[in-house]
């Protein structure tokens, strides 16, 4: 499988930015944006975790949320059902008031 050359370009940029700051939210839903894209399974596992760092560190980010229950990547969706799934059972976002 060829490799998205814009999400390994992500994912190296935001793995950068995290070394200088391991909080940084953003970096880590950027990554996860980059892995879900790159789309193997080693890197949709490691997506699940930088999503789950992101919302430790902010339970309430819509952002992420929305990420994980979206489905305005339907086509892309549809390639990984299976995995949609799984971050819908994972993740059941629900908006803080």
């Amino acid at each position: 499988m060829a490799r998205n050359h814009g999400a390994v370009c992500l994912y190296f940029a935001c793995s950068k930015a995290l070394e200088l700051d391991r909080w940084n939210v953003r970096a880590l839903y950027r990554r996860a944006e980059g892995l879900y894209n790159q789309g193997t399974t080693a890197d949709l596992e490691k997506c699940v975790l930088d999503l789950q760092d992101a919302l430790k560190l902010e339970p309430g980010n819509t952002q992420v949320g929305h990420f994980l229950t979206s489905d305005q990547d339907s086509a892309q969706r549809e390639e990984y059902e299976p995995f949609g799934k799984i971050l819908r059972l994972t993740f059941p976002f629900q908006p803080q008031p």
